[in-house]
């Protein structure tokens, strides 16, 4: 790597399931890496967890072509997301939501 170059690493960990790990390539931003870093693991029926970084709709939307459950950090540089949560009432996020 040259030197003042920058690269993120990025990891999945989990005691019973594969595990993914890799660095993003150069010239590239962490948050187009999620689809290419999980792309080897049978998302079906698993909950991924992601910061707020990978909070958006493309990420998102990937997520759930691959039959994953996923929870998301929303922070305040989503005025919109975050006012659309809270106009969704409390039941809208529990476990027996999703075949709503």
């Amino acid at each position: 790597m040259a030197p003042g170059s920058q690269a993120g690493t990025r990891s999945t960990c989990s005691r019973r399931w594969p595990t993914a790990a890799g660095r993003c390539p150069p010239q590239t931003n962490e948050t187009t890496q999620l689809a290419a870093l999980l792309k080897q693991v049978d998302l079906a029926g698993r909950v991924v967890t992601a910061d707020a970084l990978h909070t958006n709709a493309a990420e998102a939307g990937w997520l759930v072509k691959q039959d994953a459950d996923y929870v998301l950090c929303v922070k305040g540089n989503q005025p919109g997301l975050v006012a659309a949560i809270d106009r969704m009432p409390p039941d809208a996020f529990s476990p027996t939501a999703r075949n709503r």
